[in-house]
């Protein structure tokens, strides 16, 4: 009992210092006060990305820049770090994840060190593993995949082809998408670390969006929202929705100009720290040479 109280109240104390840094007091103005146009910055990469597949999410922690990919051997996280001389990326290294069928690393978010996705079998479309990938570690296990959600069943329904993670004052809560996030399950942290189903929302109705990357963010009150990223015709679409008891209610839509071959049907993701807000999106292919986009400084 005393170790469990321990525990719980570490977890707290590394709870409230994570809201402190990755929390902004208007989530809503932030976001509509983001810039349409992109920032490029450009990533050198010196690593064999497959051929099959494509990229399919991004997320920034600190200086370290991942992004998930598929193919039809195995699933992978690119790793990069930025040269702040150069002003650009430059790959450190190409992790794969999981060998096919579970080929397909979708859309992703950080919380803290810890990257969470969803890893699928997007051929059967059946059966999908949520994973928290360690991207740093004092005891040097950096690239660690942990199995956090296992999902197996109904065709499409039991995919998890977007994955979302925030830091709560009890936990993290991840929001799971199924196939073009027609669904989103809520998995909430218990006191022992494990990782229970609290909620399912029917969401494809809401806003009609095929979501490719969906992200949840916390302002420092510690209201929930949720972002979802997309491609509509030719332009990008991001909405934001608070959250309140599991519930979305959409707040606003924005479209962002990508350029360089970027684009929300491809890696989206959300990015907060020291209060401010950016959005961030990767290329379906990268070769030697490549840009990402920032949305806001």
């Amino acid at each position: 009992m005393i170790r469990s109280l321990f525990l719980l109240s570490l977890l707290l104390f590394a709870s409230n210092i994570f809201c402190q840094s990755y929390s902004i007091d208007n989530i809503q103005q932030a976001f509509e006060s983001l810039p349409a146009e992109p920032i490029l910055i450009p990533i050198h990469n010196n690593h064999k990305i497959p051929l099959s597949g494509h990229l399919q999410g991004i997320q920034l922690i600190d200086s370290t820049l991942i992004i998930t990919g598929s193919s039809s051997e195995y699933s992978y996280a690119l790793v990069s770090n930025f040269n702040k001389a150069n002003n650009l990326y430059k790959t450190t290294r190409l992790q794969m994840l999981m060998d096919s069928p579970f080929r397909h690393a979708g859309g992703c978010q950080s919380s803290g060190v810890n990257l969470f996705l969803g890893i699928e079998d997007n051929i059967q479309k059946d059966h999908s593993k949520i994973v928290s990938l360690t991207t740093a570690s004092e005891k040097g296990d950096s690239g660690t995949v942990h199995i956090i959600v296992e999902r197996q069943g109904t065709f499409k329904r039991s995919t998890a082809g977007a994955v979302a993670a925030v830091q709560t004052k009890t936990g993290t809560l991840i929001a799971v998408a199924d196939w073009d996030a027609r669904n989103i399950d809520f998995y909430k942290q218990n006191w022992n670390g494990k990782f229970d189903s609290v909620a399912t929302v029917y969401f494809f109705d809401i806003k009609g969006g095929a979501y490719q990357s969906i992200n949840l963010l916390a302002d420092t009150a510690g209201n929930l929202f949720l972002m979802g990223f997309c491609k509509q015709g030719s332009t990008n679409r991001a909405d934001l929705f608070s959250i309140n008891d599991y519930k979305p209610a959409l707040l606003s839509t924005r479209f962002f100009h990508c350029k360089k071959n970027n684009g929300f049907r491809y890696g989206a993701g959300a990015h907060i720290q020291d209060g401010k807000l950016q959005l961030l999106s990767c290329p379906r292919k990268l070769g030697k040479r490549g840009f990402i986009n920032v949305f806001g400084k």
